[in-house]
């Protein structure tokens, strides 16, 4: 009963279970013939002849949107949907999946469907359905199998790193000398390029902050100057304005008056020249009563109006002295001005003269600088011939050292002779050591030649990259130097002043 009071019912047919009207008892015969007699089985055949099923746009594209590719229903799916999106839609879920367009019609707010269309879309739906549960299943298969993959290919790189580790750590242990005295010089480089770059930036900074305060005081000028002059021009307009007003309007006025004292001396001369004839005369004179109370009317609605305009009259003489102390208050304001302006010229002439002793100042900084950069030249090379000096004296140590342990293993040539064949050549100082070459020339071994000339040439490499990036950073300084202070234009005290 809530479902037939919910719905419009235009009649209600009412068929018996059994002839005893009994509950729980279902005689299929009696009820099959109740229903043919009363007509329903014919309405559901003529029904399925035609459209017996109906979908509303919104419950359609949200059962059947998954038909269609995700690019064509991602927006109306996921948003705020509007009766045309969704509509077009479904338009397009029907017309991809069903080629026969008899088959369907499209309402305002339905869809129309023949028998067995809906089966139709729901076979369509599941073989999707399964081909999606299908393709998850294979990704995850393939994550699965490609992680596992991927953890025996890392523990395969694992067990190779660790070789290649023992076999590079054993390599690194014959390097660690010279990767020591590598490390000092680096260090002592790079806190001699430190020490010149920070004094570098403290000397740009400087004069950065300099110019960038002498521009801001310059704009913080120029914006009181305009604010000023704003605030003048703003008055001087509104008083012309008005004055021009008042001129325009006075002038109206009188022509006003003079073209309506033309037109009634126009009128005079017909009216007297109607009042000869005496026939005008009674005709006219009941026109005249009429015009006489017509014009007492307009006379004191004119009366009124000008007791109304020289109350306005009044105002505005009012407001004219107004303007005229305005005007004297704007004389005063802009005398106090030009005395402020002339007292802050003074004051800007000043503060030139001011950055003009710091710039001679910051000149004479930077001579300093040049000559410290100097002295930390002539320090290089002085740390330079000590360096050569102290190389020197290790190949010295180098050759004693040698010679003693020539004659330590003079024993055991061969033994040394038979392992040297299986080992690769190496250009490094083992091999030097262990070859027969440095047994029989112990006055002169070759390894410790090959490495005093590798190191002397590493020095002079690292000496000449050193030189390189003095002389870079004297050029970069001097640039600096030279655009921020001798290509400075600072304007005269007649710019300033204006």
């Amino acid at each position: 009963m809530k479902t037939i009071n919910s719905t419009n019912v235009h009649y209600i047919r009412c068929i018996k279970p059994n002839e005893q009207k009994k509950a729980w008892e279902f005689d299929t015969l009696m009820v099959l013939s109740q229903l043919r007699a009363c007509g329903v089985l014919e309405t559901i055949r003529i029904s399925c002849a035609g459209f017996p099923s109906r979908w509303t746009y919104v419950e359609f594209a949200d059962r059947y949107h998954i038909l269609v590719p995700s690019q064509d229903w991602i927006r109306v799916m996921s948003g705020d949907t509007t009766q045309e999106s969704v509509s077009g839609l479904c338009n397009q879920i029907l017309t991809t999946n069903i080629e026969n367009k008899e088959k369907y019609q499209l309402g305002n707010t339905k869809i129309f469907f023949k028998a067995g269309m809906l089966a139709h879309f729901e076979k369509l739906r599941s073989d999707k359905l399964f081909k999606s549960a299908v393709m998850i299943q294979k990704n995850m298969r393939k994550r699965f199998y490609r992680k596992r993959y991927l953890e025996t290919r890392a523990s395969h790189i694992q067990l190779q790193g660790l070789i290649r580790g023992y076999m590079s750590r054993k390599r690194v242990r014959e390097e660690q000398e010279r990767v020591a005295a590598t490390l000092i010089q680096t260090s002592i480089r790079g806190y001699l390029a430190r020490k010149q770059f920070a004094q570098t930036v403290l000397s740009v900074v400087t004069i950065q902050k300099s110019v960038r305060g002498l521009q801001a005081r310059r704009n913080y000028l120029k914006l009181r100057e305009l604010s000023s002059a704003v605030v003048i021009q703003k008055s001087w307009k509104a008083y012309q304005a008005r004055s021009s007003y008042q001129t325009q309007r006075k002038s109206a006025v009188i022509i006003q008056s003079a073209f309506r004292r033309q037109y009634a001396i126009r009128e005079l001369q017909q009216l007297k020249v109607e009042a000869k004839s005496l026939n005008k005369l009674k005709e006219v004179s009941y026109q005249l009563e009429n015009k006489v109370i017509d014009l007492t009317q307009s006379l004191t609605a004119k009366i009124q109006d000008n007791k109304k305009l020289m109350e306005e009259i009044a105002n505005l003489k009012a407001l004219l002295e107004q303007q005229g102390q305005a005007h004297e208050t704007l004389k005063t304001r802009e005398l106090e001005f030009n005395e402020k302006f002339d007292s802050q010229n003074a004051e800007h002439q000043q503060e030139v003269e001011n950055l003009n002793r710091e710039l001679e100042t910051i000149k004479n900084e930077y001579a300093s600088a040049g000559a410290k950069i100097e002295q930390l030249y002539k320090e290089q090379a002085e740390l330079k011939q000590e360096v050569q000096r102290n190389i020197e004296e290790l190949n010295k140590a180098k050759d004693d050292s040698l010679s003693q342990q020539s004659e330590a293993r003079n024993g055991s040539a061969v033994l040394v002779n038979s392992k040297a064949r299986n080992v690769n050549k190496r250009h490094s100082s083992a091999v030097a050591w262990n070859s027969p070459n440095s047994l029989d020339n112990s006055n002169r071994p070759v390894s410790v030649i090959a490495v005093s000339n590798d190191e002397d040439a590493n020095i002079d490499d690292i000496n000449d990259e050193l030189f390189k990036l003095l002389r870079d950073s004297r050029q970069l300084h001097r640039e600096i130097v030279d655009g921020l202070l001798k290509g400075l234009k600072i304007p005269p005290s007649g710019i300033a002043a204006i």
